[in-house]
């Protein structure tokens, strides 16, 4: 996912409020960008919502834990 918004970069920048959208087998993924980036996870009626901050928080758990 942070690869993905590395790549949506520049789209994301162009202006104060853009927002990219990603599928990915049943998991549904939205990233806006206002103020500050933030993602929405949407998969099988539970949603998440993360600003940056927390996203890579989670991101570093989940990779200790696979380990």
């Amino acid at each position: 996912m942070a690869e993905t918004v590395e790549e949506q970069k520049e789209f994301l920048s162009k202006t104060l409020d853009n927002n990219v959208y990603i599928e990915y087998d049943n998991i549904s993924v939205v990233v806006s960008k206002s103020m500050e980036t933030k993602i929405l996870l949407l998969w099988n009626g539970f949603d998440a919502d993360w600003d940056n901050w927390a996203f890579t928080r989670t991101k570093r758990r989940i990779e200790k834990d696979l380990k």
